[in-house]
């Protein structure tokens, strides 16, 4: 069975919680650096994995800068706001295997906090994410949509709605094995308006098998 309302966010940053602070607002929360997105007034929270539970539980991890992949072109037509896609090719939606969007053997395990010279996930995400709220720029999350009626747990604000998943959702073995499916990776995507370029960042869990 695939992943539940898989699906993208997309919006402006409102505020940023990295995951030291956000399990210092809920100790039994699980490892998620968190992201408060506004669009046009609503509020809606991105929870990005950082830690896994199985071993080992560091991630792994793939960032770039500089991205470019016809993908871009479909998800630049996404409207603002939470909203789910179908799992096939033509939609926008993701898959790290069969549409090449990046080199898997390129990534690396990346410690979710206090890695060397600074080099981890929490430190990442704090300057790719500081930047697109300051440049206003607009933040393309996908993975798997949630809708909640109480108030969101982080952030505070109602309904709690958003998007968790943010990761590889094939390879998986155990029981989150069931989960597997073609066409329903998560990703963080940002268009930097600045230059008009474009950083993608893409993780899945060690545990994870690809091929």
């Amino acid at each position: 069975m695939p992943i539940k309302l898989y699906g993208a966010l997309t919006g402006k940053i409102s505020a940023l919680m990295d995951s030291v602070a956000a399990q210092e607002k809920d100790p039994n929360s699980k490892p998620h650096y968190m992201v408060e997105v506004n669009v046009s007034g609503a509020l809606y929270r991105a929870a990005i994995n950082v830690l896994s539970d199985d071993n080992p539980p560091d991630l792994q991890f793939y960032m770039d800068d500089n991205y470019t992949h016809p993908i871009l072109q479909l998800v630049k037509g996404f409207t603002p706001g939470l909203f789910t896609l179908k799992s096939k090719p033509g939609t926008g939606a993701l898959d790290y295997v069969q549409e090449n969007l990046f080199d898997i053997s390129k990534m690396s395990i990346i410690p979710p906090m206090d890695g060397p010279n600074g080099r981890d996930l929490d430190d990442i995400m704090n300057q790719r994410f500081g930047r697109a709220q300051t440049e206003g720029a607009l933040v393309y999350f996908l993975g798997s949509c949630y809708m909640d009626t109480t108030a969101d747990q982080f952030f505070g604000f109602t309904p709690a709605y958003g998007i968790h998943n943010i990761h590889m959702n094939q390879g998986s073995t155990g029981s989150f094995k069931r989960e597997n499916g073609p066409y329903q990776d998560g990703a963080t995507l940002i268009h930097y308006p600045s230059d008009d370029t474009w950083c993608a960042m893409f993780t899945k869990f060690q545990s994870q098998e690809v091929g």
